[in-house]
């Protein structure tokens, strides 16, 4: 190790890394291992944000020294793989919606490409979450990643609705299993940097940014359209499944269990598989449910009341046995829900933000495409559609720049919420040719959009009384959250649907009153005007330019009014969040220390003998 008085011969990376002494959380040994300390974690050199992301050219020299530090980086770029990789199967998909169903339909079902993804991905990721804690991450990331990379070669080669929808299920599956990676960040960061690494983690998915405009030029000048943006993904899966398979190796079984012993047949049997079934089968039939209301059938329909009120019943009753029934490991540990503070306010105000964050994914690319960007101008509406990934990247950015370093978490998520609720706002104030303040709005809503899902996630794993539980408190915190844009998505979207069709009559009423148009056939006008398309208008009697004009003005009047009633609804949902995240109580500053939860399987860990951390401690080691 270099001495101090040789810190101005050192390298770029080498000048970055430091031994640090901590107590290992799993054996309260005290270690010693190379870590990045100071500018990677907590600061904003561009050297070193290059430094985490790709392999500088003095890497070589300086991890010759430090190895250990060489596999952390290469397991932090392989889990960032796979949040990429999850996000491209829920943004590819929605893209490309309207043109698979132009190819391969029409059909009602074409909506399930997308659905399937929240249904499987809000189940998956706390199954995949507290398996996971029990046998190892390694083989459940994997898992996801080897079934997400088969869904998109199942979608490229779609020949049917039906098969594209067996893609989605498989896309939701695997991105369960893959939005782990929150839990597999943090748990070999020490505490100190879980922030830091969780915004760092997040920047890592650039490339998502531009996706929306990425596959509308693919839509717009290859042959084979949209299935460009699948073979995409499948080149993008098969890079990150094999950085995966060669790179991340977290504890294994029989690391986690060397302590107890315990064999994975023992394990198996011991599993909750009540609890499993409860929480699996309460979800789907709830998120059936929603996802049939308004859609399929009318929001009064048996079909609609019946799965989500048993659904819910479930869900009920999953509590009840968990905290009842006497499980060595039990599908949810009661314990994370007795803390009201600590935990399940934290839940509640990241299924707010959830309700925020996905409908905002889902209601400004349909809102743009209807009021502000022409049917014919394809790739402008993919830039209208990347304004809230852009922002929420630029977000991400301030989670390592400014909230790691900031501290007080309770407060910058109450002032990003607060923020939030007064774009929402103008947001209800919209109109027709107003696209400079909606980009506005839209983007700076985006930026303050994604700080406080990141911050809880950060205090969640800070707060276990078990470190070992990990996997599922992030597992249920996202469950939760994606039940919220599942919930918010569905109103949102039968609130637009419902306003539209009740405000759209008067609007073309009104617009037509200066006409000599035939007030017989107003009821045919309005029904052409409800799919707005020049076949449609063509059948209308005594249909004219001037009658055709005044009828797509009134559509987007139409429009205009169901969107402000999404908005106005939208506000009630975070007032809950601002009410829930005054509830919050500040993370503990001595948790944010230098301990693990877990040390890699390649890492190379060395046992200190002395009293405590500020005695020289390689004078005497040894190697474990």
């Amino acid at each position: 190790m270099a001495s101090g008085n040789d810190s101005n011969d050192k390298s770029i990376m080498e000048a970055q890394v430091e031994n640090t002494t901590y107590n290992d959380a799993q054996h309260n040994n005290v270690m010693v291992v190379e870590h990045i300390e100071g500018e990677l974690w907590t600061g904003i050199n561009k050297q070193t944000m290059l430094a985490f992301f790709v392999c500088l050219p003095g890497r070589t020299e300086a991890y010759s020294k430090y190895p250990n530090r060489a596999d952390t980086e290469d397991i932090v770029q392989a889990i960032c793989t796979q949040l990429s990789a999850y996000e491209l199967t829920l943004i590819i998909p929605a893209v490309s919606a309207s043109y698979i169903n132009a190819e391969l339909g029409p059909s009602p079902n074409t909506p399930w490409i997308n659905i399937t993804w929240t249904l499987g991905a809000a189940i998956l990721v706390s199954v995949g979450g507290r398996l996971s804690d029990i046998f190892g991450r390694r083989h459940f990331m994997l898992c996801g990643a080897v079934i997400s990379f088969i869904g998109t070669i199942v979608g490229a080669t779609g020949q049917s609705i039906a098969q594209m929808i067996i893609a989605g299920v498989m896309f939701g599956v695997g991105s369960g299993f893959q939005e782990m990676g929150f839990a597999c960040i943090m748990e070999f960061i020490p505490n100190k940097y879980r922030l830091t690494a969780l915004g760092l983690y997040g920047t890592s998915a650039i490339m998502c940014v531009f996706c929306p405009l990425i596959t509308y030029a693919f839509i717009a000048h290859t042959s084979i359209g949209w299935r460009s943006a699948y073979w995409y993904m499948t080149g993008f899966h098969a890079f990150g499944l094999i950085c995966m398979f060669f790179f991340y190796k977290p504890p294994t079984f029989e690391t986690k269990h060397k302590d107890d012993g315990v064999s994975k047949w023992k394990l198996v049997s011991e599993m909750d598989y009540v609890g499993l079934f409860l929480f699996t089968a309460g979800c789907v039939l709830f998120l059936v449910g929603l996802s049939w209301g308004g859609r399929k059938y009318p929001w009064r329909h048996a079909a609609v009341i019946a799965p989500i009120i048993v659904g819910f019943f479930l869900l009920v009753l999953l509590f009840v046995w968990v905290f009842n029934a006497n499980l060595k490991y039990p599908f949810l540990p009661p314990k994370l829900f007795r803390q009201w503070r600590g935990y399940n306010v934290l839940v509640i105000v990241g299924f707010c933000c959830g309700m925020l964050y996905y409908s905002m994914q889902v209601i400004w690319p349909r809102q743009s495409a209807l009021l502000y960007v022409p049917a014919n101008q394809p790739i402008l509406r993919g830039v209208y559609a990347n304004l809230t990934l852009m922002g929420t990247w630029v977000s991400l950015i301030s989670v390592w720049v400014v909230c790691a370093r900031f501290g007080h978490e309770k407060y910058q998520i109450l002032g990003f919420i607060c923020c939030q609720v007064a774009f929402v706002g103008a947001l209800s104030t919209l109109d027709i040719g107003q696209n400079g303040k909606a980009i506005a709005l839209v983007f700076l809503m985006s930026c303050v959009i994604n700080q406080p899902l990141y911050m809880l996630f950060s205090m969640v794993s800070l707060n276990l009384d078990d470190q070992a539980d990990m996997g599922v408190a992030i597992g249920a915190i996202s469950t939760f959250r994606l039940l919220g844009g599942a919930i918010a998505t569905a109103v949102y979207s039968s609130i637009v649907d419902n306003q539209f069709a009740t405000r759209l009559p008067g609007q073309v009423r009104e617009a037509i009153a200066d006409t000599n148009f035939d007030v017989n056939d107003l009821l045919a006008l309005v029904q052409a005007a409800a799919v707005n398309s020049a076949a449609a208008y063509a059948k209308v009697p005594g249909i004219t330019t001037q009658i055709i004009n005044a009828a797509q003005l009134a559509v987007k009047q139409a429009y205009i009014q169901a969107f402000q009633v999404v908005y106005y609804t939208a506000l009630g949902f975070a007032c809950l969040a601002i009410l829930s995240a005054l509830c919050i109580s500040d993370v503990d500053p001595a948790k944010k220390n230098y301990d693990k939860a877990v040390h890699l399987e390649n890492e190379k860990l060395e046992t200190v003998f002395g009293a405590g951390p500020k005695q020289d401690a390689f004078d005497r080691k040894e190697e474990v």
